[in-house]
Protein backbone atom coordinates (compact mmCIF):
# COMPACT_ATOMS: atom_id res chain seq x y z
CA UNK A 1 0.00 0.00 0.00
CA UNK A 2 1.33 3.49 -0.89
CA UNK A 3 -0.36 7.22 0.61
CA UNK A 4 1.41 9.82 -1.17
CA UNK A 5 0.50 13.34 -0.06
CA UNK A 6 3.51 15.29 -0.13
CA UNK A 7 2.65 16.86 -3.30
CA UNK A 8 -0.86 17.96 -2.09
CA UNK A 9 0.84 18.72 1.25
CA UNK A 10 2.86 21.25 -0.34
CA UNK A 11 0.08 23.06 -2.06
CA UNK A 12 -1.97 23.08 1.54
CA UNK A 13 1.52 24.96 2.97
CA UNK A 14 1.92 26.72 0.22
CA UNK A 15 -1.45 28.26 0.84
CA UNK A 16 -1.69 28.29 4.65
CA UNK A 17 1.56 29.31 5.55
CA UNK A 18 2.57 33.48 5.19
CA UNK A 19 6.03 34.66 5.44
CA UNK A 20 4.61 36.24 8.78
CA UNK A 21 4.41 32.89 9.95
CA UNK A 22 8.08 32.06 10.49
CA UNK A 23 9.32 30.96 13.44
CA UNK A 24 5.71 32.16 14.97
CA UNK A 25 3.44 29.35 13.91
CA UNK A 26 3.56 25.76 13.04
CA UNK A 27 2.36 22.50 11.90
CA UNK A 28 3.66 19.07 13.54
CA UNK A 29 4.68 16.35 10.98
CA UNK A 30 5.72 13.07 13.09
CA UNK A 31 6.30 10.00 12.21
CA UNK A 32 4.53 7.17 13.93
CA UNK A 33 4.43 3.40 13.87
CA UNK A 34 0.74 2.19 14.21
CA UNK A 35 0.09 -1.37 16.11
CA UNK A 36 -2.67 -1.61 12.79
CA UNK A 37 0.72 -1.86 10.34
CA UNK A 38 2.21 -4.71 12.68
CA UNK A 39 0.05 -6.42 14.80
CA UNK A 40 2.67 -9.04 15.85
CA UNK A 41 5.01 -6.52 17.19
CA UNK A 42 4.79 -6.90 20.98
CA UNK A 43 6.46 -3.72 21.98
CA UNK A 44 4.13 -1.50 20.14
CA UNK A 45 0.84 -2.87 21.36
CA UNK A 46 2.65 -2.32 24.57
CA UNK A 47 2.18 1.69 23.71
CA UNK A 48 -1.06 1.81 23.40
CA UNK A 49 -1.51 0.86 19.68
CA UNK A 50 1.42 3.43 18.08
CA UNK A 51 4.53 4.32 18.95
CA UNK A 52 6.14 7.64 17.96
CA UNK A 53 9.56 7.67 16.08
CA UNK A 54 10.41 11.43 15.29
CA UNK A 55 8.47 15.01 15.45
CA UNK A 56 9.23 17.86 13.30
CA UNK A 57 8.05 21.30 13.58
CA UNK A 58 7.31 23.03 10.51
CA UNK A 59 6.82 26.79 10.05
CA UNK A 60 7.51 27.76 6.37
CA UNK A 61 7.52 25.88 3.25
CA UNK A 62 11.01 25.73 3.07
CA UNK A 63 11.45 23.72 6.29
CA UNK A 64 8.93 21.33 4.73
CA UNK A 65 11.14 21.24 1.25
CA UNK A 66 14.53 21.02 3.05
CA UNK A 67 13.25 17.93 5.88
CA UNK A 68 10.07 15.86 3.80
CA UNK A 69 12.81 13.54 1.97
CA UNK A 70 14.10 12.94 6.03
CA UNK A 71 10.82 11.93 7.19
CA UNK A 72 9.70 10.08 4.52
CA UNK A 73 13.34 7.76 4.47
CA UNK A 74 12.20 6.79 8.46
CA UNK A 75 9.22 5.82 7.31
CA UNK A 76 10.18 3.50 4.70
CA UNK A 77 13.42 2.20 7.57
CA UNK A 78 11.02 1.48 9.98
CA UNK A 79 6.98 0.80 7.94
CA UNK A 80 6.23 3.85 9.76
CA UNK A 81 3.40 6.82 8.63
CA UNK A 82 3.89 9.93 8.33
CA UNK A 83 0.86 12.50 9.94
CA UNK A 84 0.97 16.29 10.09
CA UNK A 85 -1.43 18.42 12.00
CA UNK A 86 -4.46 20.20 10.30
CA UNK A 87 -4.67 23.17 12.58
CA UNK A 88 -1.75 25.81 12.93
CA UNK A 89 -0.22 26.32 15.84
CA UNK A 90 0.87 28.96 17.79
CA UNK A 91 4.62 29.06 19.28
CA UNK A 92 3.50 31.94 21.50
CA UNK A 93 0.89 29.44 23.35
CA UNK A 94 3.08 26.65 23.39
CA UNK A 95 5.80 28.93 24.97
CA UNK A 96 3.23 30.11 27.62
CA UNK A 97 1.76 26.44 27.94
CA UNK A 98 5.49 25.54 28.63
CA UNK A 99 6.09 27.51 31.17
CA UNK A 100 3.06 26.90 33.17
CA UNK A 101 3.84 22.76 32.95
CA UNK A 102 7.29 23.57 34.11
CA UNK A 103 6.16 25.67 37.24
CA UNK A 104 3.71 22.93 38.03
CA UNK A 105 6.28 20.79 37.72
CA UNK A 106 8.56 22.27 39.71
CA UNK A 107 5.65 22.73 42.40
CA UNK A 108 5.31 19.07 42.06
CA UNK A 109 8.75 17.96 42.64
CA UNK A 110 8.96 20.33 45.86
CA UNK A 111 5.67 18.94 47.40
CA UNK A 112 6.44 15.38 46.50
CA UNK A 113 10.12 15.40 46.34
CA UNK A 114 9.86 13.48 42.82
CA UNK A 115 9.94 14.43 39.58
CA UNK A 116 8.90 11.93 36.71
CA UNK A 117 11.74 12.34 33.69
CA UNK A 118 9.21 10.55 31.49
CA UNK A 119 6.91 13.39 31.61
CA UNK A 120 9.51 15.75 31.12
CA UNK A 121 10.78 13.84 27.99
CA UNK A 122 6.82 13.62 26.51
CA UNK A 123 5.63 17.27 27.47
CA UNK A 124 6.94 19.13 23.81
CA UNK A 125 5.13 15.96 22.14
CA UNK A 126 2.05 16.42 24.41
CA UNK A 127 2.00 20.19 24.15
CA UNK A 128 2.62 20.84 20.99
CA UNK A 129 -0.58 18.87 19.44
CA UNK A 130 -2.84 20.09 21.48
CA UNK A 131 -6.03 22.01 20.37
CA UNK A 132 -5.49 25.12 22.69
CA UNK A 133 -2.05 25.96 20.14
CA UNK A 134 -4.52 26.36 17.64
CA UNK A 135 -4.53 29.67 15.41
CA UNK A 136 -8.07 30.77 15.44
CA UNK A 137 -8.16 31.31 11.73
CA UNK A 138 -6.27 28.17 10.58
CA UNK A 139 -8.53 25.55 12.45
CA UNK A 140 -9.74 22.96 10.32
CA UNK A 141 -12.22 19.95 9.90
CA UNK A 142 -11.58 16.81 8.49
CA UNK A 143 -14.09 14.83 6.89
CA UNK A 144 -12.55 11.40 7.24
CA UNK A 145 -14.45 8.78 4.57
CA UNK A 146 -13.83 5.49 4.46
CA UNK A 147 -14.54 4.05 1.04
CA UNK A 148 -13.04 3.46 -2.36
CA UNK A 149 -16.98 4.29 -4.15
CA UNK A 150 -15.61 7.95 -6.03
CA UNK A 151 -19.09 8.83 -5.98
CA UNK A 152 -19.31 8.83 -2.36
CA UNK A 153 -16.61 11.37 -2.15
CA UNK A 154 -18.51 13.23 -4.85
CA UNK A 155 -21.39 13.69 -2.88
CA UNK A 156 -19.60 14.77 0.22
CA UNK A 157 -17.92 17.78 -1.74
CA UNK A 158 -20.83 18.53 -3.47
CA UNK A 159 -22.40 19.37 0.57
CA UNK A 160 -18.69 21.45 1.54
CA UNK A 161 -18.48 23.61 -2.05
CA UNK A 162 -20.97 26.01 -1.20
CA UNK A 163 -20.21 26.24 1.96
CA UNK A 164 -16.88 26.78 1.11
CA UNK A 165 -17.02 29.99 -1.31
CA UNK A 166 -18.72 30.95 1.25
CA UNK A 167 -16.85 30.54 4.49
CA UNK A 168 -14.00 27.87 4.21
CA UNK A 169 -12.19 28.66 1.63
CA UNK A 170 -10.24 25.65 -0.40
CA UNK A 171 -11.35 22.09 -0.04
CA UNK A 172 -8.88 20.16 -0.05
CA UNK A 173 -8.66 16.25 -0.78
CA UNK A 174 -6.19 13.92 0.17
CA UNK A 175 -6.21 10.00 0.10
CA UNK A 176 -6.06 8.07 2.80
CA UNK A 177 -4.84 4.36 3.53
CA UNK A 178 -8.87 3.19 3.98
CA UNK A 179 -10.53 6.20 1.89
CA UNK A 180 -10.15 9.83 1.43
CA UNK A 181 -9.72 13.29 4.01
CA UNK A 182 -12.03 16.20 2.75
CA UNK A 183 -10.21 19.01 4.41
CA UNK A 184 -12.34 22.47 5.20
CA UNK A 185 -11.53 25.16 7.55
CA UNK A 186 -13.88 25.23 10.43
CA UNK A 187 -17.51 26.02 9.92
CA UNK A 188 -21.01 25.78 11.83
CA UNK A 189 -21.51 22.20 10.95
CA UNK A 190 -25.61 23.31 11.55
CA UNK A 191 -24.98 24.47 7.83
CA UNK A 192 -25.20 20.50 6.91
CA UNK A 193 -26.72 17.54 6.62
CA UNK A 194 -24.78 14.26 6.53
CA UNK A 195 -26.07 10.58 6.92
CA UNK A 196 -23.29 8.70 5.44
CA UNK A 197 -22.48 6.44 8.34
CA UNK A 198 -18.84 6.07 6.45
CA UNK A 199 -17.85 9.85 7.19
CA UNK A 200 -16.04 10.73 10.59
CA UNK A 201 -15.64 14.40 11.27
CA UNK A 202 -12.80 15.70 13.12
CA UNK A 203 -11.66 18.37 14.93
CA UNK A 204 -8.10 19.40 15.88
CA UNK A 205 -6.91 16.52 13.42
CA UNK A 206 -4.21 14.97 12.17
CA UNK A 207 -4.09 14.00 8.19
CA UNK A 208 -1.85 11.04 6.81
CA UNK A 209 1.21 12.79 4.78
CA UNK A 210 2.96 9.41 3.69
CA UNK A 211 2.83 5.47 4.32
CA UNK A 212 4.76 2.82 2.17
CA UNK A 213 4.51 -0.75 3.37
CA UNK A 214 4.60 -3.38 1.35
CA UNK A 215 1.49 -5.81 0.75
CA UNK A 216 3.07 -9.03 2.95
CA UNK A 217 2.60 -12.31 0.15
CA UNK A 218 1.16 -15.47 1.78
CA UNK A 219 3.14 -18.65 0.45
CA UNK A 220 1.59 -20.94 -1.39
Amino acid sequence: MLVDNRKHIRKFLVNELTPECENKEFYKFDVMVRNKDDRSNTYIKNHKGSFLLHSWLISTVEQYDKYIDEMTALCDATGARLYMTLDRKSTQSMAIQLADYANDLLKSMVRKNTLSTKNIFNVMNSLTSKKELSVHNSRKLLFDIDTDNWDEVEDLVDILMPISHAETGTVYILPSPNGWHIVTNRFNRDFISITNENIDVKENALTIVYFNKEEEVENE
